[in-house]
């Protein structure tokens, strides 16, 4: 569906505004690619395959996008995913026999245009288009499964406590619901982070160092951490150099021996937990829980995989257009196909450079208006910071108990993190892999999304540090330089 062009598109946001109860839902590193996959391609298929859609207002500034809906609208999303969990018998039922089969095309048709872009050699408009569209199908499939486990997250989070309080006789026993819960929700199955730092120590500890054919093949397994976009910049060998700088063959020994003693607890721990429980629903939320919270990460892994997979092809289009691979990224899906249909790009680099700073999206399962004024953008994000700055008190739940007090770090984007303290309180909208040399930094960890499953819940889990995740504003409220107390006891923020 191509998208509005509407001009009324501030009385539209104005309008969705104007609703109580407006939360920001997510914030990701982002280009008009990947924001208008997320608010509305992605949507078709969430509606298709699990009757789920709601409207986004979706906010791009400096390659950064903030996304806001409607708490009412969320009740019945919630609700909806609340039944589909009750009915499932298992985590094949719940997510598996629906959502694998597409990460597996995902996979197979990303490393087939990786395969014949690379060795870029000219491509008619046509080919082009044909192969364009392949991957937008697939990308859109492939982000409503990304999506559903997202949104399933407080669904699992808020069932799963409720069903531990009543089966395990746990009532006011909040130290033993949260260790339930921290071994219940770190994965058995490892995700693509923790499996880089295993395969790193090991380079180090075996002092294969020095040798470059291994190291390559490491750079090439795990190069496409920092790729949200296609036209992202995928890690070299500078990077990898780095990382085995910070041990010697002795701590890389060390640290592999605590890593192992470590997931052989845990998988004894939770090897217990399962015999403890009689009851069979807890016993199943269980499991769909610790399964969920590897596809969590391991959905990321194939989205970044396959997104540095196709970086080729967008060169290819850019090459064709006159356009880099990033000015690319900054199109419309109907821009691009106009432009491979017509072989003239109905948008400006000027205005496309522009949308680097500002855009703006509203979606439902009906519309999908785009504007990029910049007026316009400035306009809206006037009308929320307004909105949301009565908002004082930062709660949330705790992913990682302890107390820490330090300097406030706020991580609006991937750039900033080479600038991050040891001992600073990393608060970000979400983190993910690249953030995780600084999260081994950091004191604690605060987030405005996710709960029990998300990734810096997992990572700070597996780091051993304070963490409270969905405290929806932090990012907002709090500020760098802020001196705050985080007390991951009660899941509260304090700015001193």
């Amino acid at each position: 569906m191509e998208i509005k062009k509407d001009t009324n598109l501030k009385t539209v946001a104005s309008k969705f505004l104007r609703h109580d109860g407006i939360f920001k839902l997510y914030s990701r590193n982002s280009s008009v690619q990947i924001a208008e996959n997320f608010a509305y391609f992605c949507m078709l298929e969430l509606n298709k395959f699990r009757d789920l859609h709601f409207q986004q207002l979706m906010i791009g500034r400096d390659e950064f996008m903030d996304v806001y809906c409607r708490q009412d609208e969320f009740v019945a999303v919630e609700n909806t995913i609340e039944k589909k969990l009750n009915k499932s018998k298992n985590i094949k039922d719940f997510f598996e026999n629906d959502g694998l089969p597409i990460f597996i095309r995902y996979t197979s048709i990303t490393n087939q245009l990786n395969k014949k872009y690379i060795k870029y050699k000219t491509s008619s408009s046509v080919e082009l288009l044909k192969d364009y569209k392949k991957f937008a199908q697939i990308n859109a499939e492939f982000i409503g499964f990304n999506f559903f486990i997202y949104l399933a997250d407080p669904v699992i989070d808020r069932t799963l406590r409720k069903l531990l309080v009543e089966y395990l006789d746990i009532i006011n026993q909040t130290d033993k619901i949260q260790n339930y819960l921290v071994c219940i929700s770190s994965p058995l199955l490892k995700p693509a982070v923790v499996l880089e730092h295993i395969a790193l120590l090991k380079i180090i500890a075996s002092n294969k160092v020095k040798n470059k054919d291994i190291l390559r093949a490491h750079v090439e397994k795990f190069k496409w951490f920092p790729c949200y976009n296609p036209s992202d910049n995928p890690y070299g060998m500078e990077h990898y150099l780095n990382e085995i700088n910070l041990y010697s063959v002795a701590s890389a020994k060390k640290e592999l021996e605590n890593i192992a003693t470590e997931q052989k607890k845990h998988a004894l721990e939770f090897k217990e937990l399962l015999r403890k429980i009689k009851n069979n629903d807890l016993k199943k939320l269980v499991n769909i829980t610790n399964k969920i919270c590897y596809y969590r990460e391991r959905r990321n892994d194939l989205r970044r995989q396959g997104l540095c997979n196709v970086g080729a092809l967008y060169n290819a289009i850019g090459s064709k257009l006159n356009l880099t691979a990033k000015e690319v990224c900054y199109l419309t899906n109907a821009e691009i196909q106009v432009s491979l249909i017509s072989g003239v790009c109905p948008v400006s680099k000027q205005q496309v450079r522009g949308r680097f700073k500002n855009y703006l999206i509203f979606t439902d399962i009906n519309n999908n208006i785009f504007d990029d004024s910049k007026k316009i953008v400035q306009n809206v994000s006037r009308l929320i910071n307004d909105k949301i700055a009565s908002n004082k008190i930062i709660t949330g739940t705790i992913a990682v108990k302890g107390l820490a007090k330090g300097v406030v770090r706020v991580v609006s984007s991937i750039k900033v993190l080479h600038s991050f303290k040891a001992g600073e309180i990393l608060v970000a909208s979400m983190t993910a892999p690249e953030y995780v040399p600084a999260m081994k930094k950091a004191a604690a960890v605060i987030t405005d999304e996710g709960g029990i499953t998300c990734h810096a819940a997992i990572i700070s889990r597996e780091l051993g540090i304070p963490c409270i995740v969905g405290t929806k504003f932090a990012t907002k409220i709090l500020k760098n330089g802020d001196l705050v107390e985080i007390n991951a006891e009660n899941g509260t923020v304090k700015k001193l």
